[in-house]
């Protein structure tokens, strides 16, 4: 839980994550499975049915975007420079992720996240503002990090942006409480594109 929650707290960050992770979709799923009638259960059952296909497209080094075409994703797919947005909903929590890059090499995230704080375990805002306060602060003390969170009755909503040209990386890891991104190989565009679509996530044309 440590890790998911710190990863969902610097936004975009737990798309590259979430296929190491399980994701937040497997998160939510197992969370709503357990108030759920049989006939829910069903539709829980598709939807990790449905994540585990999409997994299987990042072993096979594929990945499909919303028009439905496939095909390999290569370092040759984000020649020059580009901007990718990518999309997430279990019809509970929403989350949008624009990368902008220059020959696969990702210059910037912006996020913009809806989470429930049952997916976290806690029932209020004063719960959620007890736990999550405390990392925002380290977060958005970082150089580079642009940061807001604003807590709802249920659900908080998140915008952040990481500009890669002058963050630190190691500084971002410590703040976050787990390193996302550990050096410059995991800014690929590629690598990125290929976890958020194995995870669930779609591209937005």
């Amino acid at each position: 839980m440590k890790k998911l929650l710190s990863t969902l707290l610097v936004g975009a960050a737990v798309l590259s994550m979430a296929a190491c992770s399980g994701g937040v979709k497997n998160t939510v799923s197992s969370t709503q499975a357990d108030s759920k009638s049989e006939s829910g259960k069903e539709a829980s059952s598709k939807s990790e049915s449905k994540s585990e296909a999409a997994s299987s497209i990042a072993v096979g080094g594929s990945a499909k975007s919303e028009s439905g075409s496939a095909g390999a994703v290569t370092s040759d797919d984000f020649k020059g420079e580009g901007k990718k947005v990518y999309t997430f909903t279990d019809g509970f929590n929403e989350v949008e992720a624009t990368f902008t890059y220059k020959d696969n090499k990702v210059l910037s995230q912006t996020t913009h996240s809806k989470l429930m704080y049952s997916m976290f375990g806690l029932t209020n805002k004063e719960e959620a503002e007890k736990m999550f306060k405390p990392i925002v602060e380290k977060i958005q003390a970082v150089e580079g990090v642009k940061e807001e969170l604003v807590f709802n009755d249920d659900h908080y909503v998140e915008d952040i942006t990481v500009d890669f040209t002058k963050v630190d990386l190691a500084k971002l890891g410590e703040a976050q409480g787990t390193a996302v991104y550990k050096d410059e190989s995991d800014l690929m565009m590629s690598t990125i594109s290929q976890r958020l679509i194995s995870s669930g996530y779609v591209e937005k044309k």
